[in-house]
């Protein structure tokens, strides 16, 4: 739980951690602690030490409703005995050996998914999987949901307020200011009406950060924002690892949203929409393909006065059709939709997977953007 006196839903802020891997990054003394906390109270109940039988692995994927996934997280008999998997969480940590002393890296909050347990005679072992807390997020409503006309971040605030008045979630909701409607009746995911009041407010994915903490932002075109990481000037990626796809073929150039369920003063129905055309200098852009091949999305709930922005953020989350993947050496600054400075180009990381083990690699997929 958050100490007293700190918000559940928090302001914008910037934290900076120094973290100068340099060339050395790959060949430091690098480790990770599992730490064991109350999920409902937040007291920490110790760490616990994963076999060394298998490697620990964790997974981004901005594609998912809950992103994060932590498996391979085998346990002997001492910390099987220990363990509670319905109050338990586990909060991950890579520690790095820096010369002013040992420094602990954030890498989220996991609650228990499924478990096995191998029964010996020297006791119980445990075969785990975990995800991280949007699967709190993600039950069905107990009643019904409306807004209309309202404030993105004031409806967003409203929505998860049992789960933020409960203690279960922290939130911090950067610039929604559009306003956004719809209708969903219980037995909606809560997690399903947050994403579509995110995709009406022009606002990426919600996911859980490195700190536990539920991030929602709006979508960008990595092609026109600053970017977190180059690759080509301090990254180590690994020669032989990298690739490339595309599907070109088949990438929609224009997006179009539309919206039949507003009504005119006679009560007929009526429709309006708003489009996003990808940029011209996208090798499969209305001007260098010579034809159209249109996305259409019927939101049948938004507001008028945003389709344009509703329809430029369903592009900025869904134009993945040039991919690159490489691995490179692990570093815990990654969090969720970075942007990525590789050979001259700005992509938009949208998936990793990290192996929890000194020196291993950390598989990367990154998105080009084109402005």
């Amino acid at each position: 739980m958050t100490a007293p006196g700190i918000p559940r839903f928090l302001a914008n802020t910037v934290t900076d951690q120094q973290f100068s891997p340099g060339d050395s990054l790959g060949q430091q003394v690098a480790s990770f602690r599992y730490e064991v906390i109350n999920g409902r109270t937040g007291i920490r109940q110790g760490d616990v030490y994963p076999l060394r039988s298998t490697i620990p692995v964790l997974v981004h994927n901005t594609q998912n409703t809950i992103m994060r996934t932590l498996t391979g997280l085998n346990f002997g008999a001492t910390d099987t005995a220990s363990m509670d998997a319905i109050t338990d969480r586990i909060k991950l940590y890579m520690v790095l050996d820096t010369p002013a002393g040992q420094t602990e890296y954030p890498l989220g909050r996991y609650m228990y998914d499924s478990t096995v347990k191998q029964v010996l005679s020297g006791g119980d072992l445990a075969q785990n999987s975990l995800f991280d807390e949007m699967f709190i997020v993600d039950q069905q409503l107990t009643a019904s949901f409306a807004v209309d006309g309202t404030n993105a971040g004031d409806a967003v605030t409203i929505l998860l307020a049992p789960l933020v008045d409960a203690g279960l979630i922290t939130v911090r909701i950067e610039g929604m200011p559009l306003p956004v409607r719809g209708a969903w009746p219980a037995g909606t995911s809560r997690a399903k009406v947050l994403s579509d009041i995110c995709t009406q407010a022009g606002c990426f994915q919600p996911w859980f950060d490195n700190d536990g903490i539920m991030r929602i932002i709006p979508s960008f075109n990595p092609a026109t924002k600053l970017a977190d990481f180059d690759f080509d000037e301090s990254h180590v990626v690994f020669r032989n690892t990298i690739s490339y796809t595309n599907d070109f073929l088949e990438a929609p150039n224009l997006y179009v949203v539309t919206n039949t369920t507003g009504n005119t003063t006679d009560g007929s129905s009526s429709s309006s929409f708003g489009s996003y055309q990808v940029p011209d200098n996208a090798p499969w852009s209305i001007a260098n393909r010579g034809f159209t091949v249109a996305k259409y999305v019927d939101l049948q709930s938004s507001t008028d006065n945003n389709l344009d922005a509703v329809a430029q953020s369903y592009a900025n989350q869904n134009i993945v059709f040039e991919r690159t993947q490489m691995s490179t050496a692990s570093d815990p600054r990654h969090d969720s939709y970075d942007v990525i400075r590789w050979q001259g180009s700005q992509w938009l990381e949208i998936s990793y997977s990290f192996q929890l083990q000194a020196g291993a690699p950390t598989i990367r997929t990154l998105r080009k953007g084109y402005a």
